[in-house]
C-alpha cells in the first residue's frame, strides 16, 4: 500500500495539469471577486465574499466537476496508459492497494482544486467586501458539505477511470456523466421548486405556482439531487437561508464508500494489459 501510495504521490507532485486545474480555480476566484466588488461599489453594498463563496460549489456550470473530472481521468489514464499500474502489480503491489492509493491522491488533488478557491475568497473577497450578515455555522456548514460533495467527485471519477483505463475515454466519460447530471438535476431542480407566472386576472403581477407532481415524484427527484455530487452543488450554491443538510454529507461520503469497496473488489478481476 505504502509503495503504491508513494509513486501516486510522486506522480501527483509531477502532474503539471493538476497545477493547471489548480491556477483555473484560483481565476475562477478572482473573477467571482472582480465581478461581486463591482457590485459591491456600484449597486448594492450587502453583496460581499459571501455571495462569492456560493459561487464556488460551481458556478452554475459545476465547475468543480469539471476541474475533478479533467485532473481525475488524466491522471489515472496516464498511470494506465504508461504501464505503471502494470509494473507496480507485477513488482508485488496488490490492486486492492493501487485502487485505494489512486482514491486517495485523487480526493487530495480534487480537494485542493476546491480548497484554492475558498482561500484566495477568504483572503482577497473578505478583505476587499467583509462577509455581511452572513452565518458563520451557514458558511461552515456549506464548506464542510462541499468537502464531501468534493470527495464523491473524486470517488466517482476514479473508478471510471479504473475500469476505462484509457484517458480518453475517460475523460470523455467523466465529463459526460457531469453534463448529464447537471442537466438532469437543474430541470428537476426548476421543476421541484414550483415556478412564477403572470396573474392572469393581473398581467402587472405574477403568481407562484408549485410542482404539480405526485409526492412520491417529488421525494425521488429531490433524492437525485440531494443523492448526487452535482445535485448538491446546485443546491448549495443557492442563498436560501442557513444551510443544514447533513445528509447531503452522508450521501457524498457514500459515494466514496462504494468506491472504495466495490471499485477494488471489481478491479481486482480485471485483466491488465
Amino acid at each position: 500500500m505504502l509503495y503504491a501510495l508513494r509513486a501516486d504521490l510522486y506522480r501527483a507532485l509531477r502532474f503539471k495539469l493538476f497545477y493547471v486545474l489548480l491556477a483555473a480555480n484560483v481565476c475562477a476566484a478572482l473573477y467571482g471577486i472582480f465581478n461581486i466588488y463591482n457590485f459591491h461599489v456600484n449597486i448594492d453594498s450587502g453583496y460581499g465574499a459571501y455571495n462569492v463563496f456560493l459561487q464556488g460549489f460551481g458556478a452554475n456550470i459545476a465547475f468543480v466537476g469539471i476541474l475533478c473530472a479533467i485532473a481525475v481521468s488524466l491522471f489515472v489514464g496516464h498511470d494506465f496508459g504508461s504501464g505503471g499500474v502494470r509494473r507496480r502489480t507485477m513488482a508485488g503491489c496488490t490492486r486492492v492497494s493501487s485502487y485505494i492509493s489512486k482514491l486517495i491522491v485523487n480526493g487530495c488533488m480534487c480537494l485542493l482544486i476546491y480548497l484554492s478557491y475558498h482561500l484566495v475568497n477568504t483572503a482577497v473577497g473578505g478583505l476587499l467586501m467583509g462577509w455581511g450578515n452572513a452565518d458563520l455555522s451557514d458558511i461552515l456548514l456549506r464548506f464542510a458539505a462541499g468537502i464531501c460533495m468534493t470527495l464523491a467527485y473524486a470517488a466517482i471519477f476514479t473508478a471510471v477511470s479504473v475500469f476505462t483505463k484509457n484517458s480518453v475515454a475517460a475523460l470523455l466519460t467523466c465529463l459526460g456523466l457531469v453534463a448529464a447530471a447537471y442537466v438532469a438535476t437543474y430541470l428537476l431542480y426548476i421543476e421541484l421548486i414550483g415556478i412564477y407566472v403572470a396573474d392572469p386576472s393581473d398581467l402587472s403581477n405574477v403568481v407562484f405556482v408549485p410542482s404539480e407532481w405526485p409526492e412520491w415524484m417529488q421525494r425521488f427527484g429531490w433524492l437525485v439531487i440531494d443523492g448526487t455530487p452535482t445535485g448538491q452543488a446546485l443546491v448549495l450554491q443557492q442563498d436560501a437561508g442557513s444551510y443544514c443538510r447533513f445528509d447531503h454529507m452522508l450521501y457524498a461520503l457514500g459515494w466514496v464508500a462504494l468506491s472504495a469497496v466495490g471499485g477494488p473488489f471489481i478491479f481486482r478481476r480485471e485483466e491488465l494489459k
